[in-house]
């Protein structure tokens, strides 16, 4: 069975969406520096990074935080500028030319359109990097116009995942152990993804209660059976492409973010899975104190404070870890609900890599409740 620690490295909970902004440019900045600085120093083989990262308003909170604060400092507390300098130390000394950028899922639409993932993350990298911008990979135009007029066409279904596939293939570069042919898909691990969620819990285009997360076999996909089509989407457009539970849960590292009180329900969803306990129970205060049948030390929560120049875990102080403790003895029942972001998280190894969860105070307050309780 998969304990938290096994699944979840840090659950983060930040004061203000400005500070999640920042706080998940400081995870961009600080890993990606710290993957190419491994391959700079030799310690790992020199290749490019491939970064997935989900559309919404991701790609602009992510592209804020990396770029926008430098000039601002002046608005910022002490916590929040001390996060902008590491930013722009860690950001200024990246070699963007490096990075492959794929979105998490892409609707199928003009790559004109405002719904483009692809074009949204392109639009928000170019106007502030402008050459040195990173290549993002885009659904083949010259399939999305045929398959605009023929949109029941199984080949031409299949042929857009395909394409989406081989394109990946082609920006990362050759097999590392045959030059002469392509790398194969599945051996293709996204060392960062970059995952939003919405109030339903779904992720990519992974969605509750529906074929994508129910029977993903029975969909169109790409010869890997690592990226979907999915038809009759819960949100428009109806037409998607998304990678696979699966290969989004193989990342080398995973920070899923998420903003405002209409994302509680998710949340909550997803950590009562983690603690193994009944939504229900989130609100009540834990009542007994032995300890758990499982470790968690690698499960926390943190909060800061924006007057303060460094964060501040409460773990430390030995407030959240005992609560937490209790709160995995006191289950009652399982929390069992297909929610995807419980899913990801919830079936993801330890050997993966580090995984956090990073939401701002109003998307949090029943866990508040339940780990605060007096």
């Amino acid at each position: 069975m998969t304990s938290p620690a096994d699944a979840l490295s840090v659950f983060r909970v930040c004061q203000s969406r400005r500070t999640t902004d920042l706080n998940l440019a400081l995870h961009f900045a600080r890993n990606i520096w710290g993957l190419l600085n491994e391959q700079k120093n030799g310690r790992q083989p020199y290749r490019k990074l491939l970064i997935s990262i989900a559309g919404g308003s991701l790609p602009a909170s992510l592209a804020s935080g990396l770029f926008d604060y430098e000039m601002k400092q002046e608005q910022l507390g002490q916590y929040e500028a001390h996060l902008v300098k590491e930013i722009v130390e860690k950001r200024n000394d990246i070699d963007w030319t490096r990075l492959v950028i794929v979105p998490l899922d892409e609707r199928c639409v003009d790559l004109s359109s405002p719904d483009c993932n692809a074009s949204s993350i392109q639009s928000e990298f170019q106007k502030r990097l402008g050459a040195k911008t990173p290549q993002v990979i885009t659904l083949r135009k010259d399939i999305l116009e045929q398959f605009e007029a023929d949109r029941s066409s199984r080949f031409l279904q299949h042929a857009l995942c395909q394409g989406f596939e081989e394109d990946i293939q082609q920006a990362l570069g050759p097999n590392p152990s045959d030059p002469q042919k392509k790398r194969p898909f599945t051996d293709i691990v996204i060392d960062i993804s970059y995952v939003g969620f919405g109030p339903d819990g779904h992720i990519a285009s992974l969605f509750p209660h529906h074929p994508s997360t129910l029977h993903p076999e029975s969909l169109v996909s790409s010869e890997s059976k690592q990226i979907y089509l999915i038809e009759e989407s819960p949100k428009p457009p109806p037409f998607r492409i998304t990678f696979s539970m699966p290969f989004i849960q193989k990342s080398t590292l995973i920070c899923a973010t998420g903003c405002g009180a209409e994302k509680q329900v998710a949340v909550n969803g997803a950590v009562a899975r983690m603690l193994n306990i009944s939504e229900d129970e989130l609100a009540k205060p834990p009542i007994c104190s032995q300890p758990p049948g499982e470790p968690i030390d690698a499960f926390w929560m943190e909060h800061y404070d924006e007057n303060a120049r460094t964060e501040e875990s409460l773990v430390e102080k030995n407030i959240i870890l005992p609560r937490l403790q209790r709160g995995v003895q006191q289950k009652k029942t399982v929390f069992d609900v297909t929610i995807p972001l419980a899913t990801l998280l919830h079936g993801r190894s330890a050997k993966a890599g580090d995984t956090v969860l990073l939401v701002d105070g109003s998307a949090s307050h029943a866990i508040d409740d339940f780990l605060f309780a007096k």
